[in-house]
């Protein structure tokens, strides 16, 4: 027996969806499992009182890569390639990642990020600050990893017509995730696969960017993406239905 574990909130929507499409069940933070049964983790870290049978997605993964400072640390030390950043703290040298982007160690959805050009606009708040790059290109790989199931999907990001050009690629200046064919992008996807496998996941959502001279950096992996587009939708639908039987 299978259930999706998830947040509430955004994730626990997707989440809902995936069960009820699965036709297994949903379960969050505030309704745990009351029954030994194997678990597809969608970004929830929880603890739970039984040792499941099958887990999709390692509670200790997940927790790394929802700490997105965290997170980069171990794919640099993992040899994946990642903006320059450092920690805000007291005597910090921001030299090498000014201009960068100033973030939250938790984020989801383009929030808690705010664009910094001197060490004065460092909001204190904040985790760290990656260098901002100037990017030509804006990735989400998808990958899927369990036995030999395997998930392999990717989008790129492209801006509304109307819009004008932003620093800041999110939902609210226009950009929109777009399926692209992964024979396209080979070493887009190979650096997709790599970060997953450092962050000890069996799935995830690889941000990746190009910048104007074509090298690849990885951003974080998303354990719980937003799955707002039908081929996304299968992606993730085919590859559980795979792992579940």
């Amino acid at each position: 027996m299978w259930a999706i574990l998830s947040y509430s909130g955004i994730t626990g929507k997707t989440g809902r969806w995936l069960a009820r499409e699965l036709r297994i069940q949903h379960f969050n933070q505030r309704n745990l499992p009351q029954t030994r049964m194997s678990v597809i983790r969608w970004g929830n870290a929880c603890r739970l009182w039984y040792s499941p049978p099958q887990v999709v997605n390692p509670r200790t993964a997940i927790l790394e890569a929802s700490n997105k400072l965290g997170a980069l640390k171990r794919l640099q030390d993992a040899g994946v390639s990642v903006p320059p950043f450092v920690r805000i703290c007291d005597g910090a040298d921001y030299s090498s990642v000014l201009p960068g982007l100033a973030r939250t160690a938790s984020h989801y959805g383009g929030k808690g990020l705010q664009y910094v050009e001197s060490a004065e606009d460092i909001p204190l708040n904040f985790d760290y600050v990656v260098k901002y790059i100037d990017k030509r290109a804006e990735f989400r790989v998808h990958v899927g990893e369990f036995g030999d199931v395997e998930l392999r999907y990717l989008q790129r990001k492209l801006r509304l017509r109307d819009m004008p050009p932003a620093q800041v690629w999110n939902y609210k200046h226009g950009y929109r995730f777009h399926t692209r064919a992964v024979e396209d992008y080979p070493h887009v996807m190979e650096l997709g696969i790599t970060a997953v496998r450092a962050l000890g996941l069996h799935f995830g959502a690889v941000d990746v960017i190009m910048d104007r001279d074509g090298r690849l950096y990885v951003l974080e992996v998303n354990t719980a993406p937003g799955l707002k587009s039908e081929p996304s939708q299968e992606a993730y639908l085919t590859f559980f239905r795979n792992i579940i039987g």
